[in-house]
């Protein structure tokens, strides 16, 4: 709990020093609608679950293991977006997809031995 505290923390202040210098301080002045506030929260909950469940992850089938899938992560993107988002798929992303999952494989393979 303490890491994800400090994690979120880190990121929030490289968040809050990305928009002081990408944008102007006028940016600040309008207050956003209800269903954006909501949206927002809802999406600080899902990320600050998610960080729950990875650092549980990591706590019971180890770092080794939790790289593994999250390395999978870009690769079900690809997949999900081509399949709900009709997005395109190039041979490019096809190849990188292809050399993620070798990569996981090789590795998964080799420490079975």
């Amino acid at each position: 709990m303490r890491f994800t505290a400090y994690a979120m923390s880190v990121a929030s202040a490289f968040c809050i020093l990305q928009f002081l210098l990408l944008r102007p301080l006028s940016a600040l002045d309008h207050a956003p609608a209800r269903s954006t506030a909501w949206r927002s929260r809802w999406r600080s909950r899902r990320h600050g679950t998610a960080g729950v469940h990875h650092l549980e992850a990591l706590k019971r089938i180890g770092a080794n293991q939790v790289a593994l899938f999250g390395a999978l992560g870009p690769v079900t993107t690809l997949f999900f977006g081509w399949m709900g988002l009709d997005e395109v798929m190039t041979p490019v992303q096809l190849a990188g997809a292809a050399l993620v999952l070798a990569g996981v494989v090789l590795v998964t393979l080799k420490a079975a031995k």
